[in-house]
């Protein structure tokens, strides 16, 4: 094992935590790049837009659609959009209600379609402008060819586009976006200086500082190192043992933890469900019972647990290795009954 074990996971660990911080920074900084005109339409909408603007419109990836249309009337398309609950079995629509209207806005010599609160009719309308779905077109057209209106005469007065004012209930959706991109664009800022911070002092890392529950740091660090070099042993890609320590890496931390503070080992499994009924897989690790009441666990994979508990046990024999229902029971009521049934098992 390699000499300086302890600045080695200090050195890992400022690893994964500038890249952990530096992907968080990409995704926030790509996710607002994408977002730019979504953003830009809710901080500085709603635009006024008048007849000649809407006319001037060729496609709808333009910067202002959250806006605001005047008309000089207004007045019912017929059509309406409802919302029903399905009677399961029959599939016939029960409870149903209209969610909005279709109305028609006149602006100057067009037609604007404006998906609205039912029987809401106003010369002002709010909202987002969308293309218009051919099922929708279809249905307006439909409705207005019984007055005698031909195709080429809806495709000529009736604009190509609607304006939903209803999405503006999700607005404040947005701003909750937005304002959590904005914290954790600032949060991994401070990370990066934190960064800086750890790589100019080892020695105020959280790996160090967390030694000083053993005595001073620099002191136990140093015994560690001499420990791992002499007897360490890696047991997996994140699990260490030497004679006197267990440690278990993590992202972006270790834990440390000293045999002679262990008193019971086994290896733990989670049955993971999806809507608590769907099994879906399970999950292990070792549950490390430790003086004082303190509880351990480390990840670990389902091949190499036994192998783990096993190293453990040859390691520090005073350890109670296997899950017992008994000791269990003794642990979660009365640490003393434990401590004594433990030193009754290892004295038979």
């Amino acid at each position: 094992m390699q000499d300086e074990f302890i600045l080695a996971q200090v050195r890992r660990s400022n690893k994964n935590f500038l890249l952990v911080n530096l992907l968080t920074f990409l995704a926030v900084v790509l996710i607002i790049s994408l977002s730019t005109n979504y953003f830009y339409n809710l901080l500085l909408g709603p635009f006024e837009m008048d007849a000649a603007s809407l006319n001037e419109i060729t496609y709808l990836n333009q910067e202002k659609e959250y806006v605001t249309v005047k008309g000089s009337d207004a007045f019912h398309s017929g059509l309406q959009y409802l919302e029903g609950t399905i009677e399961e079995g029959t599939n016939r629509v029960i409870n149903s209600k209209v969610a909005a209207d279709y109305i028609y806005l006149v602006v100057k010599d067009k037609l604007l379609v404006i998906k609205a609160d039912p029987e809401v009719i106003n010369l002002s309308y709010t909202g987002t402008l969308k293309k218009m779905s051919a099922e929708i077109k279809e249905e307006l057209f439909s409705i207005i060819a019984e007055d005698g209106v031909s195709a080429m005469e809806f495709n000529r007065i009736v604009l190509p586009f609607l304006l939903d004012t209803q999405v503006q209930s999700g607005r404040a959706g947005g701003y909750i976006a937005l304002i959590t991109l904005v914290l954790l664009a600032l949060l991994t800022g401070w990370n990066l200086v934190r960064y800086g911070q750890r790589l100019a002092d080892s020695f105020g890392h959280p790996i160090y500082k967390s030694l000083r529950v053993f005595g001073e740091p620099e002191s136990v660090a140093k015994e560690i190192d001499e420990d791992m070099a002499a007897s360490g042993v890696l047991l997996t890609k994140t699990i260490v043992i030497s004679d006197k320590w267990l440690a278990g890496k993590k992202l972006l931390g270790l834990t440390l933890i000293p045999l002679h503070d262990v008193l019971w080992v086994y290896k733990h499994i989670t049955q993971n469900k999806v809507n608590g009924i769907i099994p879906a897989g399970k999950t292990y690790c070792l549950a490390i019972h430790r003086r004082k009441g303190v509880v351990s666990f480390l990840n670990i994979k389902k091949k190499d647990a036994d192998a783990v508990v096993e190293m453990v046990k040859s390691k520090g024999p005073h350890i109670i290795c296997g899950y017992s229902n008994d000791l269990e029971t003794l642990w979660n009521k009365s640490y003393s009954d434990f401590i004594a049934a433990i030193e009754n098992r290892s004295a038979v």
